[in-house]
């Protein structure tokens, strides 16, 4: 593999400044491998092109912004393979650390591979390269010093073309209880409406009746719900830039809801809720499927549940596609020098083994099996806390 740098041939604005991005290029197996960066800023193609690429809610533009990931300046990675568009990727340099921003994104060997010489040869500083929750696509051989291990998932439905392919390949208990449960709601409350409307034409307050929903349903259980004021302000104004917003009422009042995102030609649900005086209805399935049909009829190519192991992710065809943290190291020195990084890696995955162990005791009928449910709900809880964040 032969690298060589090229003069840059095109020039972008940044704050009223002119700007030169850098470009590196790689002839690799006779074809033409580019990276460009851009410094310090996100050129304007990259918010429409980087939801085409990905189709990941945690990878677009008004995730990232939602949650002030873009306060700081970044710089805007871009790979190109023959031309063809690979890769972007957001990066922010501190102490010898580049961490990719942008998450959710598969990752290929190659992808993995040019990336990192790229890295390692533009920053000389640089000793570690960091990707948090990325689908890594089968095996990845990494010659340099390198932990990986598997932080979440994300269950996905590959969406078919139309409602009736979709409708006709759920089990048949699915399709049974589906369409059970639907006229029996309508029997006995035949006021219930359902609709789905764009972000921009929700009432905002519909949108705080959802996700009350929530956190009132999590009361219940004894716990707290991830959707606190700050929380509920940036889902709110998210849903105005990319939402699609399904709501259930009776008597004219919200009693269920979803709130999903596009990205590109995908679809991720962010939240699903339900008024717990309607549990015998399964309500919150039934609006997940509703919202799914939804988005094939405008034409989506995947439907995103994030992570949680839910069994109605899978009656309703969705698939587990593992999330994983990778950092990879300029040397076997530099894994030395950061060995701070190495060591709370090693907790971290050594962490999300037992909670995966603790998971499968856990779907067990047995007095075992609900402490270790209890157990890994006090993981998670302190696992939350300690990242800041709640998910």
């Amino acid at each position: 593999m032969k690298r060589w740098t090229p003069p840059a041939v095109h020039r972008h604005q940044s704050g009223g400044v002119t700007a030169e991005p850098e470009r590196m290029a790689w002839h690799c197996c006779s074809e033409l491998v580019t990276v460009t960066c851009h410094e310090k800023c996100i050129p304007e193609f990259v918010e429409h092109d980087i939801a085409e690429l990905y189709g990941s809610l945690y990878s677009s533009i008004p995730m990232l912004r939602a949650y002030d990931s873009l306060r700081e300046p970044v710089n805007t990675c871009v790979m190109h393979h023959n031309g063809r568009l690979v890769a972007i990727f957001l990066v922010r340099v501190r102490a010898g650390i580049l961490n990719v921003i942008n998450e959710g994104m598969p990752l290929s060997d190659e992808q993995v591979h040019l990336f990192s010489d790229y890295a390692f040869a533009r920053h000389p500083d640089v000793g570690v390269i960091r990707f948090h929750s990325v689908h890594l696509e089968n095996s990845i051989a990494i010659a340099r010093p390198h932990q990986r291990y598997r932080c979440s998932e994300n269950i996905v439905i590959s969406l078919p073309a139309s409602v009736p392919a979709y409708h006709a390949s759920l089990g048949k208990n699915t399709r049974r209880n589906l369409k059970r449960y639907g006229e029996r709601l309508v029997r006995d409350f035949p006021s219930y409406q359902y609709e789905v409307l764009d972000g921009s034409e929700v009432d905002e307050q519909d949108v705080r009746a959802i996700i009350s929903l929530n956190i009132a349903r999590m009361a219940s259980k004894s716990k707290v719900s991830a959707y606190d004021h700050a929380e509920t302000e940036r889902l709110v104004g998210l849903v105005r830039r990319c939402g699609l917003v399904g709501i259930a009422r009776i008597s004219g009042r919200v009693c269920a809801g979803a709130l999903s995102f596009r990205s590109g030609d995908n679809f991720t649900l962010s939240v699903l809720a339900h008024d717990m005086a309607y549990n015998d209805y399964s309500l919150g399935i039934l609006c997940a499927y509703h919202i799914i049909c939804d988005c094939i009829d405008r034409g989506a190519s995947e439907f995103h549940f994030l992570w949680g192991r839910y069994d109605y992710k899978f009656q309703l065809l969705g698939k587990e596609r593992p999330l994983e943290n990778l950092s990879i190291y300029r040397s076997g020195f530099k894994l030395i020098s950061h060995a701070d990084l190495f060591v709370r890696n090693q907790i971290d995955a050594l962490g999300n083994r037992i909670a995966e162990r603790l998971h499968a005791i856990g779907k067990q009928r047995s007095a075992p099996a609900r402490l270790a449910l209890r157990v890994l709900s006090s993981l998670r809880s302190a696992k939350r806390a300690i990242n800041g964040q709640a998910r």
